[in-house]
């Protein structure tokens, strides 16, 4: 949940647009006059300064300020102007706070509040804005809320709805919720849009799925509204439109209306706005949750386009957020170790709270989740290298082993003390408990903090709970705690419920509850059960086979010499088990090229590397994207890229693709993993 741009954006644009109001007037004589008495206070090279930031020229700004501090320190103009440039075009918070904080200083000093007359209230009024603004920023949410309050006592007219946002951040969720609607009936749009985005908020944190929703869907229809009214260039950025958005698909995911969801969050795309609330990394998660490769893979370049066009200061608000959604589609594609370069990034660099509704010990912990799901896939691809004397990967595997008994201790730890955190993060798709952590990785918390306590806090959630869409995703995650317990039978059973009654818009928990029973049949002795389930799994996710450590039942033909030693190498691989019956794989090789083809069980093909037997081998790229020599065919790098595409994410299918579980592919989708391999190697360099 994030606030309306940077302390709500309209605390930012008192901050951005703060010169305009002091140094521009109307036209004519009179307004010059007026700006004139308004600036009247400072030297001509203090005007200069300010007048530069006016015309967004932040560096000569910032030489012209540092002369003036040079020349005197006590320069009230010149700290102000410091304090901006450092905070609006550098982002270096800690010190623009000085700046302002010692600018207000000054101006007081000079300008006591108790003698108003004759002084430049309009400054002064901007600044306490700007240190508000940016004090929000620094999660300083009582500073912030100190400089509204005086803000409010010396100026009209008074902004309750900036000071909801540090409210609700304090725990002072009664006054949050009395500021918010008295700023929701005011009739200035810009409080208004504060006072509902601050309800959304306190709705959001709550248990009321439908309230929330209609908090939220009203902040996006004002928002809506207001927005029609803006030029259709929006050059300020004034917009609102995509935060609001945003929140009200978080609103509309959590009410299990996916589509709607999705409609909502583009609806937010259509404009850029200065926030972190980047509707474009919304729809990469929920893209990814359905199945939707090629989908995500658009998105996720706008995500990052959209990340690096805010201004520096909101860059980093959201960057660990940004790189955790990256690492979850790497982990999907199969790319463990740049994912696990990006999450390990995300945990120790984590983003600033101060502009989003969840506390860091969230974030941090869905952060671990995630970095241990990538590090036991990361296991996994290292095993899959010794299939061909890959070499290394026992010693790094333990290494990294180590590492995810740290991780689960450490979500242990966050967990211990508070039933709670586990049960919220239960409840699915709210603010509340872990989070963000995509639902198909829930089930990784039963080894993490065990089945015991995962069954407790089934129990609990059920009694408070009572949404009955959640409970499909619930008996996915209670069969792999049976499946702990060595209770294969329940384990089984409710994997088969949960297959069939998730929504089949969710592809992946769908693949996650068919790989569970997967496991379950398999070690009941059922083959034909664990066959049809394993099918059903893949062909919803392939990553899952390889995430869960599961292996297919394969029979393998092939003939010639450098098919066999390709066959030699899959009997070898931890992803297959050959045999009489099962899967099918196709070994075909001729001189200069050698191709592996994946069949069901019923005969469908399901995967073919490379894609297409007549089309030219691609042209080989260098690690510095620049065209390498080609590598001779192999039957070692066969088997490596069959793996590498084999149990990757499934790519450019559409919802109806992914219901059918066809087995059916098409050479459109060669063309879609391509393109979503670009966008990989782009965003995870």
């Amino acid at each position: 949940m994030k606030p309306r741009a940077a302390l709500a954006l309209a605390a930012v644009l008192a901050a951005v647009l703060a010169v305009p109001a002091i140094v521009r007037g109307g036209d004519g004589d009179q307004a010059q006059a007026a700006q004139d008495a308004e600036t009247a206070w400072m030297s001509q090279r203090e005007r200069e300064a300010v007048a530069l930031l006016d015309k967004d020229r932040p560096v000569t700004a910032r030489r012209v300020a540092e002369q003036l501090l040079a020349e005197n320190p006590d320069s009230i103009a010149g700290h102000y102007v410091m304090g901006r440039v450092l905070h609006e075009s550098e982002g270096a918070l800690g010190r623009a706070i000085y700046h302002l904080g010692h600018a207000r200083e000054l101006y007081e000093r000079r300008y006591p509040p108790s003698r108003p007359d004759g002084a430049p209230w309009r400054f002064h009024r901007e600044l306490l804005l700007s240190i508000a603004s940016l004090a929000g920023e620094m999660e300083e949410h009582q500073y912030q809320l100190d400089m509204l309050v005086y803000h409010d006592a010396l100026y009209r007219p008074a902004r309750p709805g900036e000071q909801a946002w540090p409210l609700m951040k304090l725990g002072r969720t009664v006054e949050a919720r009395a500021a918010a609607e008295k700023a929701r009936a005011m009739k200035d749009p810009g409080q208004r849009s504060l006072g509902l985005n601050a309800l959304c908020a306190i709705e959001r944190a709550g248990t009321d799925r439908a309230a929330a929703r209609r908090a939220c869907m009203e902040a996006y229809q004002h928002s809506a509204q207001t927005d029609a009214t803006l030029p259709q260039v929006d050059a300020q950025h004034l917009s609102t439109l995509a935060v609001h958005a945003y929140n009200a698909a978080l609103a509309d995911r959590a009410a299990f209306a996916p589509d709607e969801a999705e409609k909502t969050a583009l609806a937010g795309t259509r404009r850029l706005a200065f926030t972190p609330a980047n509707p474009w990394r919304f729809l990469v998660g929920l893209y990814v949750d359905q199945g939707r490769g090629g989908d995500a893979a658009n998105a996720l370049r706008e995500m990052q386009r959209w990340r690096t066009r805010q201004p520096p200061q909101l860059r980093d608000q959201d960057r660990a957020e940004t790189d955790a959604e990256v690492a979850t589609v790497l982990l999907l594609a199969g790319r463990t170790e740049p994912a696990l370069r990006l999450i390990e990034r995300s945990i120790d660099f984590p983003d600033r709270r101060g502009l989003t509704s969840t506390e860091e010990w969230q974030e941090r912990a869905a952060h671990v989740v995630l970095r241990a799901a990538i590090s036991r896939a990361h296991r996994e691809i290292l095993a899959e290298a010794e299939t061909i004397g890959g070499g290394g990967g026992l010693v790094a595997g333990a290494r990294r082993g180590m590492r995810d008994w740290a991780d689960a201790e450490t979500v242990r730890g966050m967990l211990a003390g508070d039933d709670d955190r586990l049960v919220d993060t239960l409840r699915l798709f709210g603010e509340r408990g872990i989070t963000p952590v995509p639902v198909w990785l829930l089930g990784d918390l039963v080894d993490m903090v065990g089945p015991g306590a995962m069954a407790a806090a089934l129990d609990l959630v059920r009694e408070r709970e009572k949404a009955p869409q959640l409970a499909p995703y619930w008996q996915t995650i209670e069969a792999e705690v049976h499946l702990a317990r060595g209770r294969e039978g329940e384990a089984l059973d409710l994997a088969r419920k949960a297959l069939a009654a998730l929504p089949q818009r969710e592809a992946l928990m769908r693949g996650r509850a068919a790989a569970v029973g997967a496991l379950a049949a398999r070690e009941l002795g059922d083959g034909a059960r664990e066959l049809e389930l394993l099918a059903a799994a893949y062909q919803l996710d392939p990553s899952v086979i390889r995430r869960l450590g599961l292996s297919l039942p394969v029979r393998l033909r092939g003939s010639g010499a450098q098919a066999s030693a390709v066959i030699a190498m899959l009997e070898r691989s931890p992803r297959l088990r050959p045999g009489e019956r099962g899967f099918g794989i196709d070994v075909a090789a001729s001189p200069g090229m050698i191709r592996i083809c994946l069949r069901s069980p019923e005969g469908n093909l399901l995967r073919c590397v490379p894609e297409d037997a007549d089309a030219p081998p691609p042209p080989a790229v260098g690690p510095d994207g620049k065209p390498a020599k080609p590598q001779p065919v192999t039957p070692e790098r066969a088997v490596e890229e069959f793996h590498k595409q084999a149990f990757a994410m499934p790519l450019g299918l559409t919802g109806a693709d992914m219901s059918s579980l066809d087995g059916s592919t098409t050479t459109a989708e060669q063309a879609v993993r391509d393109q979503v391999d670009k966008v990989l190697g782009e965003v995870a360099k």
